[in-house]
Order: C-alpha cells, then sequence, then structure tokens
C-alpha cells in the first residue's frame, strides 16, 4: 500500500499586506505572516530588492538599518512544507 499523501485543507495565503515604512538611519524591524497550507514555511524575495541595509530571512523577518533614502518595491513568495505558494507585491519607504 503507498503511503498517504498530505494535502492542505487550505491554501496558503500571505496575510501582511503592506510593510510599514522606514526612516533612513533607524533600526527596522518587521515580519511577514501567512495562514492555510502546511506549516513550515519558507520565504524568500522573488523580485526586486529590500532598501540597502535591510535583509530578510527565511522565517520571513524584515531587520536591519536602512542606508539609503528612497522608494523600494519587491515580490516576496512564502512556500509551505507541500510545495503550495503564495506571493506578494510590497513597497517600503524611506
Amino acid at each position: 500500500m503507498a503511503p498517504a499523501a498530505i494535502t492542505s485543507v487550505y491554501p496558503i495565503q500571505i496575510t501582511t499586506s503592506f510593510l510599514p515604512d522606514t526612516t533612513h538611519g533607524i533600526p527596522y524591524n518587521a515580519s511577514f505572516t501567512a495562514i492555510g497550507g502546511v506549516p513550515p514555511y519558507l520565504w524568500t524575495i522573488l523580485s526586486g530588492a529590500l532598501p540597502p541595509g535591510l535583509s530578510m530571512d527565511s522565517n520571513g523577518n524584515i531587520s536591519g538599518t536602512p542606508t539609503t533614502p528612497g522608494e523600494y518595491f519587491f515580490t516576496v513568495q512564502v512556500v509551505d512544507t507541500i510545495g503550495n505558494t503564495a506571493a506578494v507585491n510590497v513597497g517600503v519607504s524611506l
């Protein structure tokens, strides 16, 4: 008998629709969140870029001290354990 496949009752959905703006030279912390799918989740930046001085870890946490004022736009993707994906376009100003 073949092992049963894990399936998600709920599709994965990113619940963070925007990030707070930041100020150049001031430490910044923000996080992406998701619901559904099969945790744990893996977060990545698909396109665009965070402001210089900020980075995002695989848990969707953004931190650092931004160094260059401007408008920054990027696309973030989340993948769950069984490969369900969701993405969101976001921007941050400083």
